[in-house]
């Protein structure tokens, strides 16, 4: 059995360089976190933000592929944790044929937030290491969410300042903090 799950948000994690990408389930209380590094972060961070990058990330070249080829996504199912990584698997379809292709669990996801396509979890790991609302709130009250790790930095820019700041982390391609300025820009409306 598979238990359906959804982004739920994106937070700073412990170490320097990873983020705690957190899903949660679609008719229940629990939620996942899965670690990921700063490069997946950043792809889930700008198409979760609505930011479009000057060239095709990895996660919208892969799209941009199955889009071509007329291979269709349709779902991602996380079916093992093994020494501490997850293990996904895309299900794609083309022609009434299915495909069964082995996939990091954080590339899966970005591909299936592009997409719009389910993400499972098999029901016996979510029972095993899923984290009821009550315990995620207590175990995350020390992480920021990702739109919180440095936005208080830029509160004290003027607004040609923090547009500066913007295209500068576009064109370096570090889409979390163009979220954040672009973020900070937004309340100064």
């Amino acid at each position: 059995m598979k238990i359906q799950l959804t982004f739920f948000t994106l937070m700073a994690g412990h170490t320097h360089g990873s983020y705690n990408l957190v899903l949660k389930e679609v008719d229940g209380i629990r939620k996942l976190p899965i670690i990921v590094g700063t490069f997946e972060a950043q792809s889930i961070a700008t198409e979760i933000e609505g930011i479009s990058p000057q060239r095709p990330l990895t996660h919208d070249l892969m799209v941009a592929m199955l889009n071509g080829l007329e291979v269709e996504l349709k779902e991602v199912l996380i079916y093992d944790l093994r020494n501490g990584v997850f293990f996904a698997r895309l299900i794609l379809s083309k022609a009434g044929l299915t495909y069964d292709i082995d996939a990091r669990t954080s590339d899966a996801v970005a591909i299936a937030i592009r997409t719009k396509s389910p993400i499972f979890i098999e029901e016996h790991l979510m029972q095993e290491i899923g984290i009821d609302e009550k315990e995620f709130q207590s175990t995350s009250t020390n992480v920021k969410p990702a739109n919180a790790i440095e936005s208080n930095d830029y509160t004290q820019y003027t607004r040609a300042q923090l547009k500066s700041m913007l295209e500068q982390a576009v064109e370096a391609e570090n889409y979390v903090k163009a979220a954040l300025i672009r973020d900070e820009l937004n309340k100064n409306k």
